[in-house]
């Protein structure tokens, strides 16, 4: 089943991975599944940071309310919707990624190096990395635009030929 933004995510499973970095494992009702580092949250978020003194607690999370949120034994809780953004916001973009984003915005390389700010051949050189990374500057740009489709309608600038018009005084 394929995921409905309008319906909120339920989780099945989750499982957390000792160590460090705080990450856990989510398997999602529409079969997804996602590695999720809570690492930042806990390090900036009032609540999430009783897992710095108690790090044990973080690896006995639980899913509660119909898969509506995972809590932990000591008090935190944390719902299935900001668990899906935040593995959203950590999944890796790929040169892969970029050309199916620009042809289902039917955008130009051209206009695609506007929006983004970097030229026409930082966006072919990034295309062509396929299943590669992005570099930082276009993954977060790239998913910023993912995530607000008006931030791309408002940074496309129509290139026509010719000299520029003059501006009417």
């Amino acid at each position: 089943m394929a995921y409905n933004p309008t319906k909120s995510p339920r989780i099945d499973d989750v499982k957390a991975f000792k160590g460090p970095d705080y990450t856990l494992l989510i398997k999602w009702d529409d079969g997804r599944e996602d590695t999720v580092n809570l690492s930042g949250l806990i390090e900036m978020t009032k609540g999430f940071d009783r897992f710095k003194d108690d790090p044990s607690a973080f690896l006995k999370p639980t899913v509660s309310s119909w898969g509506y949120t995972v809590e932990w034994p000591n008090g935190v809780d944390w719902p299935a919707p900001n668990f899906r953004s935040l593995a959203d916001a950590q999944r890796p973009r790929t040169g892969q990624d970029l050309k199916k984003f620009i042809s289902a915005n039917n955008v130009s390389v051209a206009t695609a190096a506007d929006a983004f700010g970097v030229s026409k051949s930082t966006i072919k050189g990034w295309r062509l990395k396929g299943t590669d990374k992005l570099p930082a500057s276009g993954e977060l740009s790239l998913k910023y635009f993912e995530s607000n489709p008006i931030a791309l309608v408002a940074r496309i600038k129509p290139r026509r030929a010719g000299r520029p018009l003059k501006s009417v005084e």
